[in-house]
């Protein structure tokens, strides 16, 4: 009875070693969780700064493009009105110099 009971306290005291290693294991493996999850806010904080930068790099582009798509509007209808106004000069060069009547005669002549 006794071995017996030596035996069991010897199996109790491995028992108590097997858990306090297993109580260590677990402690080490929720250290490193916890340092992941730590490193994982790190690295949304930075994704988040760089998402902002991003976004207000955005915000001024369609800003610029706007403005750029205002202006050529403009310069455009100003193009407009000086060529439909050069069209007309011309026109009226073409009447005084009689430029069309002389290139049909010389036109007859070749």
């Amino acid at each position: 009875m006794e071995q017996r009971l030596k035996s069991l306290e010897n199996n109790v005291t491995s028992l108590s070693q097997e858990l306090v290693s297993l109580k260590g294991l677990i402690v080490t493996g929720f250290t490193k969780v916890e340092n992941n999850f730590s490193v994982i806010n790190q690295k949304f904080s930075v994704l988040d700064q760089r998402l902002a930068i991003i976004d207000k790099k955005i915000t001024e582009l369609n800003f610029k493009v706007e403005n750029l798509d205002g202006d050529t509007s403009k310069g455009f209808n100003y193009v407009g009105d000086k060529i439909e106004s050069l069209t007309e000069e011309i026109q009226k060069i073409g009447l005084v110099t009689r430029y069309d009547e002389m290139f049909k005669n010389q036109s007859g002549l070749s």
